[in-house]
């Protein structure tokens, strides 16, 4: 039966995960919420001082000088996550014109130019509204990225450009270049923006909030959640990596992470659960699926090669990184595995999502760095429940992984046994005693 499912997989699924893996314009999306990590992270960290007045009271010098300033403690992240749309828009049309060999610097301002065109809005007084500049405009800056580019590709392989004689200096043509191009997809941008408006009577990120909605509140769920893990797991169980989702998933949480963060400033109840730093530290919990049970086992294993393995996966695994006991027991490809990894892992990886749907955890408004287990998952929350969580998921991993790691176990050592005994004794002194020596 496992044979049978291995290969509609092998037809059917592996085929579609690669192509997402391999196209161009994900794999842009997917880089550019990768380098937003450093920001996420320096965001978070800008707003734990604001919370210490809360803990240690407010009338004192630490808490008052945390007042005063408050406001330059936070700048980090008011221009940094405040302001991720437009860092994302920059560094899509980064990647894709590298990908389609195009001028960097051109596609680069004509991916920022058409975001802006999309999502500025303009006040009474005259001022700019940057609401859509954070997170809340993310799909719309892939959008304008995307469209930018391919804009200019299209321009480019007309040849609508001005050609200047090849005495002029190289920045001065590419200048002169652009501006057909410009002229071009900025007017494409004003044509959808004036079409949005006229016709929708909207801006055209709320037409994208629109489309977006039912997936965008889905992940809120913890049973979507729990469906995202088993989906995650069973890609890797055929040995592609789950970040292929990423550029579908990432974008979530770091929007559901801004908006909680807004709602801890302004003194509201946290609404996500779905963040970056509560999927890293309790959905990812020692590596996707929450391996560290096999890795357990394999230490204390009586299988010379399963012992070796163990002990080479123990550190990467307290750092949430699974990939050697993954590869290495192996769990990818291995029928033997398939339920506790596929299955049972992802029940026990969502547990942090249902802990904090029950308000059994606080919901996140930091993403940690990776420190460690237990450590990120109390960073994560800074709630001291999150280390029971924790310890929950390590003590059901250890027993789940048990019955199924004793039979394999048994597999090896019989293996182990037959390679031994592969050659009789006498044979193995027939050879002792021939010169094979060059």
């Amino acid at each position: 039966m496992f044979d049978k499912f291995e290969a509609f997989m092998t037809k059917y699924f592996t085929p579609i995960a690669n192509a997402m893996d391999r196209q161009i314009h994900l794999s842009a999306i997917k880089k550019s919420m990768v380098a937003m990590t450093p920001i996420l992270i320096i965001g978070s960290f800008c707003l734990i001082p604001d919370a210490i007045p809360n803990m240690i009271g407010e009338q004192n010098p630490i808490s008052i000088w945390i007042t005063n300033y408050s406001p330059y403690i936070t700048l980090p992240y008011t221009v940094g996550m405040g302001m991720m749309a437009l860092y994302v828009a920059a560094i899509i049309s980064y990647h894709l014109a590298i990908s389609r060999k195009l001028d960097v610097p051109g596609c680069v301002t004509m991916g920022v130019i058409g975001f802006l065109l999309l999502a500025v809005d303009i006040k009474k007084d005259g001022s700019i509204d940057t609401t859509y500049f954070g997170t809340k405009g993310l799909f719309v800056a892939m959008f304008g990225a995307i469209l930018a580019v391919e804009l200019f590709r299209w321009c480019k392989k007309r040849n609508f450009t001005i050609k200047m004689p090849e005495s002029v200096p190289d920045f001065v043509s590419k200048s002169f270049e652009m501006i057909p191009i410009s002229i071009i997809v900025i007017g494409a941008f004003v044509i959808i923006r004036i079409v949005c408006l006229k016709v929708f009577n909207v801006l055209p990120p709320m037409i994208f909030t629109a489309i977006f909605a039912p997936l965008v509140g889905s992940m809120d769920n913890p049973f979507a959640y729990t469906f995202l893990k088993i989906l995650q797991c069973l890609l890797f169980f055929f040995g592609i990596h789950p970040a292929v989702l990423s550029p579908i998933t990432a974008p979530i949480s770091t929007q559901f992470l801004a908006e909680n963060i807004t709602n801890y400033k302004n003194g509201l109840e946290l609404t996500h659960f779905f963040t970056p730093g509560m999927d890293s530290a309790f959905g990812n919990f020692t590596g996707t699926g929450v391996t560290f049970g096999l890795v357990f086992w394999c230490m204390f294993s009586r299988a010379v090669a399963q012992k070796k393995i163990g002990r080479i996966a123990l550190i990467p695994a307290l750092f949430g990184i699974n990939e050697p006991i993954l590869f290495g027991a192996p769990i990818v490809l291995n029928p033997l595995f398939f339920i506790p990894y596929v299955i049972i892992g992802p029940i026990i990886s969502s547990f942090g999502a249902w802990a904090m749907h029950f308000d059994l955890l606080k919901m996140s408004v930091f993403t940690p760095p990776y420190v460690g287990v237990f450590f990120e998952g109390y960073l994560a929350t800074f709630d001291w429940r999150g280390l029971i969580v924790n310890g929950l998921q390590l003590i059901l991993s250890v027993l789940i992984w048990y019955p199924f790691f004793k039979v394999y176990e048994k597999r090896e050592l019989d293996n182990e046994k037959r390679k031994k005994n592969a050659i009789s004794e006498e044979d193995a002194k027939l050879l002792d005693d021939l010169d094979l020596d060059f």
